[in-house]
């Protein structure tokens, strides 16, 4: 078993080329030897943006506090605070706040292959 506190995770900057005010901590990964599934606690600030761009990682997230968009290359969707999302391996999508508050949300996503 691992319990741990986020306050005691360090935060990285979104490795996403042009995103901006976007911030991730990765609560459970490789180095705590999850075998599935990785969680993380990403965070856009306002104005934030992660633009659009695919991968082999499914996502599932779930939205802790604020108001944003899930981008597409087709438009956008409006989240906020409750709401879910799936996000199959190499769609494209991206993220961004639309509020006044910092954008949180959970993800979580299957091991890489390597």
């Amino acid at each position: 078993m691992r319990v741990g506190h986020v306050s005691d995770i360090g935060k990285e900057a979104v490795a996403v080329e042009g995103s901006k005010g976007a911030s991730i901590q990765w609560l459970l990964g490789k180095k705590e030897g999850v075998p599935h599934f990785y969680m993380r606690l990403v965070t856009v600030e306002p104005g934030g943006v992660i633009p659009l761009h695919k991968h082999e990682v499914i996502h599932e997230m779930f939205i802790v506090s604020g108001k944003g968009a899930v981008l597409r290359p087709d438009g956008e969707t409006a989240v906020e605070q409750g709401n879910f999302i799936y996000m199959p391996s190499n769609e494209v999508h991206g993220t961004k706040n639309t509020g006044s508050e910092p954008l949180r949300f959970i993800c979580c996503i299957n091991v890489p292959s390597e």
